[in-house]
């Protein structure tokens, strides 16, 4: 009884003991907390561009910019300069590969930079957006379009003049601008290439804007029409381009124009945007027409220099004409202007001679027609006379269907010096909008498309988006090249292949050759440049194969062609060792009727006559 008892004081004491620690440590917790742990500062809300007139920000714009991004990053950069007297870093985003850029540098992004904050705003943004906003310590300026990057520049200079002060300017980091270019929001419903890819974005001239991928594989194209077609665009037309490593699809969906233009060669998948205000939806078959009795396609080279005595038979421009089935005609450029003052001695009267030929083949009871004219590149000696005809009233008297020309923007170019005509582009285009209000349909060219007229295909090779993302240092390097497919009176059974490629320079021809090959050989080719040849497109010669060369140059140069280097050039290239001129039509002051198809010896030659 006693033991129980002990036994139970003990356990009473116990209980007594651990209940007394319990509140010892409820009241009076240990102190786990470090000596040198500082109280929590929260993040500074401003961030610092300039203090006491040291510029403590860089601008930053994108390596392979565009016009419209390095003015903008030039109009931050000289606002900074000349509101402190200091000169801040003005910079591209090109890295070392397996670096990575400054978290910590306070920086302005201008445009589609390769930081990871430009392109996680870019890809949560609609085409027509743009933005300026701060995250960490990098402010974006934002957008996908040229007009975009202008407006969010402008948005950003305006705040940093309200806030900047004579020795300080702090941005806050709240500071958020956005904003849509309205007048391109149906840019808006085009969809991406797909997952992780973005695109690069051109500028192309007259309302169009090329949106280019690169690596992109042939499965990630092909889905990609699906995602066209849910965004509510209607499949005009799609087909494999001479080979089947290129591929083009045709779309519109109410006032939008898709192009999409893919080779496998390059990986680059090439999407154009545009509307029905500045071209036209491409038919997908060519229509009816009636053919003309006993009917012989044609081939009609029209020798465009002065004849001799005026002075001027060195230059020559150039016009190539198509005699389709319906007596109507297909015409490539048309050369010189000849609306020139009586001061000049030229009378070429390349207009008339267009005028007088379409004429001359019309039926009767029929409307003289050109189905289509094509025009290379915007120089004088091939755009003039299509402004003259317009000008001299022919555009009045013969029906012109269609104008498919490509004028680039200035964008396109690192150098225009020796776009001697560029000047004139508005000019041209002036021209252009005149064919358009006498009931001609415009169309702007672009790689990949097939125009069916009456029974030929125009098959347009290259147009000089092409080039865009290396920018092109010769204007003559923007000529539309096309490979002409002349069929038997109902268009069914396939004749003859002419290549027209205009003032083709340099590396287009290489460009053709890794494109196609030799699913590109015409039985007749045009000298590119007249014959100023550019050494580096022997590739393309030999690709091409062409049997037969039209020359569109003056008598007077066939001479050089067959001496020095050049004839070397011309015998390894072109003649297949054989140095004769059996395979080279001179253009002169002739007009060359070809019949089609063509065999060497199915030809007449007339001199022109000049016109009183």
């Amino acid at each position: 009884m006693k033991r129980n008892f002990l036994a139970l004081l003990c356990a009473l004491l116990a209980l007594i003991t651990l209940l007394s620690a319990c509140g010892d440590k409820t009241e009076m917790p240990a102190d786990t907390t470090s000596a040198e742990t500082t109280a929590i500062v929260e993040e500074n809300p401003l961030l610092a561009l300039v203090v006491n007139k040291e510029i403590k920000v860089n601008v930053v714009y994108p390596e392979n910019s565009t016009g419209g991004e390095q003015t903008a990053a030039t109009a931050i950069f000289n606002l900074l300069k000349n509101s402190y007297n200091a000169t801040p870093t003005l910079k591209d985003d090109f890295i070392i590969k397996g670096q990575t850029h400054d978290a910590a540098a306070v920086e302005i992004l201008v445009g589609k930079t390769n930081y990871t904050e430009s392109q996680e705003a870019l890809a949560a943004m609609k085409y027509s957006e743009w933005a300026v906003k701060v995250v960490g310590n990098k402010i974006l300026v934002c957008a996908h379009l040229e007009e975009g990057v202008e407006k969010a520049g402008q948005a950003l200079r305006n705040y940093l003049i309200s806030k900047k002060t004579p020795d300080s300017l702090y941005v806050e980091k709240s500071m958020a601008y956005t904003g849509k270019v309205e007048s391109l929001s149906y840019f808006d419903t085009v969809p991406s290439m797909g997952a992780g890819l973005s695109s690069v974005i051109y500028d192309t001239g007259d309302g169009c804007k090329m949106l280019q991928y690169e690596k992109v594989s042939a499965d990630v194209y092909a889905g990609y029409d699906a995602l066209v077609t849910a965004a509510g665009y209607e499949r005009i037309s799609s087909y494999d381009f001479l080979t089947d490593q290129n591929k083009y699809a045709h779309y519109v969906n109410g006032d939008t124009i898709l192009n999409v233009f893919y080779s496998s060669y390059d990986k680059t998948a090439r999407v154009f945007v545009e509307t029905t205000d500045v071209t036209s939806v491409v038919p997908a078959t060519a229509g009816q027409y009636t053919t003309v009795s006993g009917y012989v396609p044609k081939l009609l080279q029209v020798g465009v220099t002065d004849p001799d005595a005026t002075g001027d038979t060195y230059a020559n421009g150039m016009c190539y004409m198509f005699y389709l089935a319906d007596g109507s005609f297909v015409v490539f450029d048309g050369a010189f202007n000849d609306t020139a003052s009586a001061s000049q001695t030229y009378k070429r009267q390349n207009a008339r001679r267009i005028y007088e030929i379409v004429k001359s083949y019309t039926p009767a009871g029929k409307t003289p027609t050109i189905a289509a004219w094509v025009l290379t590149h915007a120089h004088s000696d091939h755009m003039g006379a299509f402004s003259a005809f317009d000008k001299l009233g022919y555009n009045d008297q013969v029906k012109v269907e269609s104008v498919i020309l490509n004028l680039p923007s200035p964008e396109m170019y690192d150098d225009l010096s020796d776009a001697a005509d560029y000047g004139s582009l508005s000019g041209y285009r002036t021209a252009v909008q005149n064919y358009v209000k006498n009931g001609s349909t415009l169309y702007k060219a672009h790689p990949g498309q097939i125009y069916h007229v009456r029974n030929v295909d125009l098959q347009i090779v290259f147009s000089p988006e092409q080039r865009a993302d290396e920018k092109m240092g010769n204007f003559n390097s923007s000529s539309v090249v096309t490979r002409v497919v002349v069929k038997d009176a109902s268009g069914t059974q396939e004749l003859d292949t002419v290549m027209i490629t205009g003032d083709m320079y340099g590396v287009v021809g290489t460009e053709l050759a890794n494109l196609y090959g030799e699913a590109m050989h015409c039985n007749l080719v045009q000298m590119p440049h007249h014959g100023w040849y550019n050494y580096d497109t022997g590739i393309f010669w030999k690709k091409v194969k062409a049997n037969y060369i039209l020359w569109p140059t003056a008598e007077s140069n066939i001479n050089n062609v067959w001496s020095g280097e050049e004839a070397s050039w011309v015998k390894t290239n072109l003649l297949q060792g054989n140095m004769n001129s059996d395979k080279c039509f001179w253009a002169k002051f002739d007009t060359v009727v070809f019949d089609l198809p063509f065999t060497g010896q199915n030809f007449t030659r007339t001199k022109n006559v000049t016109y009183s």
